[in-house]
This record gives C-alpha cells, structure tokens and sequence, in this order.
C-alpha cells in the first residue's frame, strides 16, 4: 500500500514481528514504543513531508508514531484508537500482561495524544464490521479524524487496492473536498474509486485485474 515510488525519497516499513501491537518492540534492541520512536525520528530527519500509513494494529502505529513524529498526515485503514479492549482476548497475552506495566500500558488509549492533535488523520473503515464500528466512535470525538465510511463489514477491507497508493499523495485540499461529497453516507468501493481517480482510470484498473475473466467469459461465447 505504498505511494508510488516517484512520489517519495524514502519508505519505511515498521513490522509488529511479536504480534505485540508494538508494546514490546519490533526486535530485541529496540524492544519500546519509546524506542521505536527514537529509531523513526533519525530516520526522518530532514523530509520535508512525513505520511504515515497503517491497516489494523498498523493503523494504531500510523496514529501514535505520526502525532508523536508530528507527520503532514496519518492513513488509517480500520487503525485502532485504543488497544485495552484487545488485551481481553485470550490470544493477545503480551497485551494482558502489559496491562500491569504503567511504562506500556500508557499507550493502551491514543485519546491524549488526538486531543492536542492537528495532523489531519483519515480513517478509513468498513461501518458493518463491529470491531471498526467501536473505533469509529472514538474517532468522532477529535476534529483532527475525517472518517470515511465504506458499506462493507470486512475488517482491514475497504477501498480498492489499486486506489491506495493515489490516495496517499493526494493533498489535503483534494481529500477534504472528497470527504464532503459523501460525508455522513456510506462509500461503495466503486464510488470512491470514480471520485478519487476518475471513471477512465477506475475502468482500466478493473479491467486489467479481471481481464482473464473476460477474456474467458467472451471465449465462451464464441
């Protein structure tokens, strides 16, 4: 989900290897959020534009690292706001027992850091998937959040994959005018794509993805 790679000097990949939600690190030396944080500020040092983007628990680290970075803008793709409600799954035990550490559990809820926030953050989420449903409300709370609904309910599933990477580098002007066309209404993927990039492009995309159907599909009717 990267921008095109004329569009920017440097890519930096952060991966949550420990299935931590970043509590723990991404690897044995840099083991913190605080160091995570650390490591992103010299590796940005110097850009003149800093865009964080993020899918899921990705979307949380877009959210905490892009304020604390003080980034031009943050994507979230169905991103958490607040991480304590998955530290009661079985599955996220790091989490549970991060609960007990002040050190880590002060990241648990991202809502200090969006009060005082003015990067603006599109949220993009699927509003018939529950788990998105209760971050969207958190969302709403905060100026700083253009949330953009989609009909479907597939967490992490929202726009097509081709219109990713043009939305990335569009500015803020172009987004915010996008928002309102729609706003308080659902986005269908094929909508969002038309308005973000055009009918022609959307059509040349669709085609290319699906061109062995139709080619198969025409065949039959031969």
């Amino acid at each position: 989900m990267a921008p095109p790679k004329n569009q920017y000097r440097k890519a930096i990949f952060i991966r949550d290897i420990r299935k931590t939600w970043y509590i723990d690190g991404i690897n044995s030396n840099i083991n913190t959020i605080e160091k995570i944080y650390e490591m992103l500020k010299v590796e940005v040092k110097g850009a003149s534009e800093v865009i964080c983007i993020g899918n899921s628990s990705g979307g949380y680290a877009a959210t905490l690292f892009g304020i604390l970075l003080g980034a031009h803008r943050i994507f979230s793709i169905s991103g958490f706001f607040e991480i304590e409600s998955e530290s009661n799954y079985p599955e996220n035990i790091a989490l549970r027992e991060a609960n007990n550490n002040i050190e880590k559990s002060k990241w648990f809820h991202l809502r200090p850091l969006l009060m005082n926030s003015k990067i603006p953050l599109y949220f993009l989420y699927p509003k018939n998937c529950p788990l998105d449903r209760g971050q969207a409300k958190i969302a709403e709370q905060f100026h700083s959040v253009r949330s953009i609904a989609f009909g479907g309910k597939t967490h992490g599933l929202c726009a097509f994959p081709f219109n990713y990477p043009w939305l990335f580098i569009s500015n803020q002007i172009d987004l915010d005018k996008l928002i309102k066309l729609n706003k308080n209404k659902l986005w269908t993927k094929l909508e969002f794509s038309i308005r973000l990039i055009g009918f022609y492009k959307t059509f040349i995309y669709l085609f290319n993805l699906n061109r062995k159907k139709i080619i198969k599909f025409f065949h039959a009717l031969m």
